[in-house]
């Protein structure tokens, strides 16, 4: 069996399934700061750090710029945890109650 990595554009494909459901927010950045795809952010659009990983709600499913800051947040569906940006803190996945993560050992 071969395995694929399909990419859309800039943004790495990490949804483990079709099913999901994302909501619009605006994400509060610097001027020349870009927010990638898989970003954990809290509702208010800050970016999640482990000071606040709390108050995580979901992860950004498109990238944001300073020009385009408005992006969907998967708040309901399952994740592919190894083809994510980067790590996403403990507390803030327990924060994110909607979101399964799936680690395949290995991936």
């Amino acid at each position: 069996m071969r395995i694929k990595t399909t990419t859309i554009g800039d943004t790495p494909v990490f949804l483990a399934n079709t099913h999901f459901e994302a909501i619009s927010l605006t994400i509060k950045m610097a001027s020349a700061e870009r927010v990638i795809a898989g970003t954990p952010v809290a509702m208010d659009g800050t970016i999640i750090s482990d000071a606040n990983a709390a108050d995580a709600i979901g992860i950004t499913l498109n990238d944001a710029t300073a020009g385009q800051p408005s992006v969907a947040v998967i708040v309901h569906g399952m994740i592919d945890e190894p083809k994510l940006p980067a790590p996403i803190p403990d507390a803030a996945k327990a924060a994110m109650k909607g979101i399964i993560f799936l680690y395949k050992e290995g991936a």
